[in-house]
């Protein structure tokens, strides 16, 4: 059994762990805590290429659905 501390930003060090894992905290009971690693399920897919990024980008373009009148109104105080 490996004992570990918390530094001072209550930060500690799990062993095995890479950089940039995510892990869920789970409080069973007081003073006890298990910890679950989170897989993004971003993490699995492929990343892109340019081209089809640009693709993507070209066939769904940004567009408003409101009038400029509109979107004042939305975001100032009357």
């Amino acid at each position: 059994m490996k004992i570990v501390r918390t530094d001072g930003k209550k930060r500690i060090s799990l062993p095995g762990s890479r950089p940039g894992e995510v892990y869920e905290v789970i409080n069973e009971e007081p003073g006890h805590y298990s910890l679950v690693r989170v897989v993004s399920p971003m993490a699995r897919t492929k990343p892109k290429t340019v081209s089809q990024v640009e693709k993507a980008m070209k066939a769904t373009p940004l567009k408003f659905t409101k009038s400029w009148e509109e979107l004042r109104k939305m975001t100032r105080e009357t």
